[in-house]
């Protein structure tokens, strides 16, 4: 199945991130999908839009096709992690869930955060919606380790569990896919028994992303 002819439009959600979250990465992923799609939807923070644009003039400018839609996450500029960590979830959790019903129907979503709270709702909403969605995996799964020195250490083991539950519900299910950062985390999620290995790709794996099926690695 080719994703170009599938989805003239993929709109690339990022309801967490302030200003300094990620954006090498956000910018460089914005860039890989204007090239492959025709038209991309960037909703995003303020503080977060300025820092990829700042990264993209780095990488040779803005490209032409993607489309800027602004977002309010709880914190846009710098955020104080110990202050307003699960704050942020929790609006990222009401704006995601606004986005599966305001985007468009044959749109591709591809949200570029993992948020905890808000992956089972998502998941089960979209039983109904049918949907094709993307979640970008990075180090948000540290939320299902007993690391203390995260913030509200003991509030956070909870919503590990509950993440994990939500990774496994429907882990098959035709229309969910998991994009993983690297083969440490592909692991990670692997041994927490949250993926089939088969299935869940990583961006580092440049042996087979030419010949692969992108919609042969659903959730």
């Amino acid at each position: 199945m080719n994703a170009t002819k599938l989805f003239k439009e993929v709109c690339l959600i990022d309801s967490f991130s302030p200003a300094s979250h990620h954006e090498q990465y956000n910018a460089a992923m914005a860039l890989m999908l204007a090239s492959i799609f025709e038209r991309v939807v960037y909703w995003v923070g303020d503080g977060q839009k300025e820092s990829i644009t700042s990264k993209l003039e780095e990488f040779g400018g803005v490209p032409g096709n993607i489309e800027w839609r602004r977002l309010k996450p709880y914190v846009s500029g710098m955020i104080d992690y110990q202050k307003d960590y699960h704050k942020q979830h929790l609006v990222s959790l009401r704006l995601n869930m606004s986005m599966l019903f305001k985007s468009k129907r044959d749109a591709l979503l591809i949200f570029n955060y993992n948020n905890p709270l808000a992956l089972f709702p998502l998941k089960f909403i979209n039983i109904f919606k049918r949907r094709k969605i993307v979640f970008i995996n990075h180090g948000e799964l540290e939320y299902m380790t007993d690391d203390r020195e995260i913030p509200y250490a003991r509030t956070t083991r909870l919503i590990g569990k509950w993440h994990k539950a939500a990774m496994r519900f429907r882990r098959r299910n035709k229309n969910i896919f998991y994009l993983v950062i690297g083969e440490s985390i592909k692991n990670n999620l692997v041994a927490l028994d949250c993926v089939d290995p088969d299935r869940t790709p990583t961006c580092s794996n440049r042996s087979n992303a030419s010949n692969r099926d992108p919609y042969a690695t659903s959730a």
